[in-house]
């Protein structure tokens, strides 16, 4: 959360990366998400990155049925993701 909250010294950027296989990787970054919206005021996007395709729709499951997300924020391809950013998606995958 400190790095988060000193976002603004580190250009607007910052990273959060998991790879361990079976360890809740989606389910912490729903908690992760959440809580950053819930406790540092701000407009948030959130890009998701895989490298499997069915690695990218079990994040979106999850994100979508605890109600994180109600609408499809799958890019496809560059040009997706591009027109998702600038439609102000909070969360990208």
């Amino acid at each position: 959360m400190k790095a988060v909250s000193d976002i603004k010294n580190r250009d607007g950027k910052l990273g959060v990366f998991w790879h361990t296989q079976g360890s809740g990787k989606s389910f912490s970054m729903v908690f992760f998400t959440q809580k950053i919206l819930r406790k540092i005021p701000g407009n948030w996007t959130f890009v998701i990155v895989t490298d499997r395709n069915d690695l990218d729709t079990q994040i979106y499951k999850t994100f979508s049925s605890v109600g994180a997300v109600n609408e499809d924020c799958q890019a496809e391809s560059c040009e997706g993701l591009r027109a998702l950013l600038r439609e102000d998606q909070w969360f990208i995958n």
